[in-house]
């Protein structure tokens, strides 16, 4: 029996792979029959593989099945057609190639014959037995040759080169089409038995890798100062849930029904099991032993180093303003939740090419009230930071993923959204604002010369200046630190703080302020380092 069309009719997009449901409609002619669905993609997953239908008459499945099958030809129509566009190209270039050598040895022959005759034209000369009427005019013919073969090449160069190029594109072209090139292709046969000659809808569903989903956000935040200098900044938060698709597996969704789900089939089933845990002597190793095997090394993401305290750096945003845009609506998409799953079913078909990029598609839009606050770290930055904080009101989980930052329409950089539950908070950091400052120098620096003991003392006093010229109040966080001691024999002594601030294990300090209308204050911390007289640290250098 020939094989059907059945196209895509619905995917399903998950983190790491994507389902991909297609459909066909039959005329069955009664008893058992076979259909055979090519030209799949060869990453399909066999235990994924499921057949299904309805109809006008009780029809049976059978069985259903995935092979390979060999094939003289490319299996994809537009894969054929690249390839042979691809196959003339490069014929074409090897006979540009093979004028370019033509043109050359009729110029190193005519190259030949100067050479030869200038010798004969001036022994010619020398004896009187020619003219210089001659050779002018052997000259003349040299040059006109050469002038010819030029032009032809320049020419022929300038084909080459298109022809180059157009081998390039059709060689990517043909690169979308997985198995394009291979010896055979993926099929599907489905087994059926139905009862009568009748109408049946077919429809297939697999699984194939080289497919991913990932969050977007767009957030905008509009503000609206105080109409008094005791009020406190407000605003609104518009944050727009979008999705990022892109796939490489091999067939393009065309006009197909898309569905993006937040479940993880590459986690399994089962829970992971636990090994036993073995405690032992280190045993020497000699030459000549064979080491133990080791195991092999894990891929994935390289864990980041965590900074230490005494590098800890807040991440700055650059603020690039821009005129402000009337904001269009959005259409957004159907929400399923089933356990700890949750599904979004896009609102219109969509399309979505086998080329590896990234392709977008909203979600949802929803709009905060946002508590605004400042947050300053003097140590990096003399300037404060806006900060937005919203509750998550939403009803939808905010999965982690880049969120793009825009301030009273223009945008002022890039952050990264935690995952947010419903009923949890999140914070979104918004630039920074050159009307609230805070300065950190080092007010004084003390080596005690008078040793107790064997022991050396260091003391530092620093000194904040926080400055308000907005005009109107702010709720401001101020971060500092003080270093950690990592050594036995290294003691940091924190020795004085105004106002008293709250500090964690890692020596962080946190002061929480109310900063009037052109109010200025100072915050001062002071700590004294000792250390073995002999010992030389590191860490201290601001």
């Amino acid at each position: 029996m020939p094989d059907i069309e059945a196209p895509i009719s619905q995917v399903t997009v998950f983190t790491d792979r994507a389902q991909i449901t297609r459909r066909a409609s039959l005329q069955l002619e009664g008893g058992a029959q076979e259909f055979t669905i090519a030209a799949l993609p060869l990453g399909l997953d066999e235990n994924s593989l499921r057949a299904g239908g309805k109809g006008a008459v009780a029809v049976k499945i059978l069985g259903v099945e995935s092979h390979f099958r060999p094939l003289e030809k490319t299996p994809h129509a537009e894969a054929r057609t690249a390839q042979s566009e691809l196959e003339a190209a490069q014929d074409e270039g090897a006979k540009l190639q093979k004028r370019d050598e033509i043109l050359e040895r009729r110029a190193s022959t005519v190259r030949e014959l100067a050479d030869s005759a200038a010798k004969r034209f001036a022994r010619g000369l020398a004896e009187g037995t020619t003219s210089l009427e001659s050779a002018a005019q052997l000259l003349d013919f040299v040059q006109s040759q050469m002038e010819s073969i030029n032009e032809q090449r320049a020419a022929l160069e300038a084909q080459k080169r298109a022809n180059g190029e157009k081998q390039v594109m059709l060689g990517q072209r043909l690169k979308q089409f997985s198995g394009a090139r291979k010896a055979g292709e993926q099929c599907v046969t489905v087994a059926l038995e139905s009862a009568a000659p009748g109408e049946f809808d077919l429809e297939i569903s697999y699984t194939v890798p080289e497919a991913s989903w990932a969050p977007l956000y767009d957030a905008r935040v509009q503000l609206s100062p105080p109409a008094s200098p005791d009020g406190v900044l407000e605003g609104k938060l518009e944050l727009t849930y979008l999705a990022k698709i892109g796939q490489n597996t091999g067939e393009d969704w065309n006009d197909v029904a898309l569905t993006l789900s937040t479940a993880r089939p590459s986690m399994g089933t089962l829970p992971p099991k636990l090994e036993p845990r073995y405690v032992d002597i280190v045993r020497p190793f000699y030459a000549g032993v064979p080491a133990p095997a080791m195991e092999r090394p894990r891929v994935g993401r390289i864990k980041p180093r965590l900074a230490e305290p005494e590098e800890a750096v807040l991440a700055m945003q650059t603020v690039d303003y821009m005129e402000q845009t009337v904001e269009a609506e959005y259409e957004t998409a159907q929400v399923e939740s089933s356990g700890a799953t949750v599904s979004f079913n896009l609102p219109r078909r969509h399309s979505i090419p086998a080329d590896g990029e990234s392709h977008r598609a909203t979600i949802a839009q929803h709009e905060f009230p946002v508590r605004l606050d400042y947050q300053a770290v003097p140590r990096r930055a003399a300037l404060a930071y806006l900060r937005a904080t919203a509750l998550n009101d939403s009803g939808l989980s905010l999965l982690a993923g880049q969120a793009n930052i825009f301030r009273d329409g223009a945008f002022v950089g890039a952050a990264y959204l935690d995952a947010t539950a419903p009923g949890q908070e999140f914070k979104l950091f918004l630039g920074p604002d050159e009307q609230v400052r805070a300065k950190r120098e080092l007010a004084r620096r003390e080596v005690d010369k008078n040793f107790i003991g064997n022991v050396r003392r260091q003391s530092y006093d620093f000194k904040i200046e926080v400055e308000n010229l907005k005009p109107h109040r702010v709720e401001l966080t101020i971060l500092d630190q003080i270093p950690v001691s990592r050594h036995e024999q290294i003691k940091v002594k924190p020795h004085r703080a105004e106002p008293q601030p709250e500090t964690d294990d890692l020596g962080v300090m946190t002061w929480k302020l109310t900063l009037p209308a052109g109010a200025k204050r100072e915050l001062h911390s002071d700590y004294v380092v000792e250390c073995p007289r002999e010992m030389t640290l590191t860490g201290l250098t601001e």
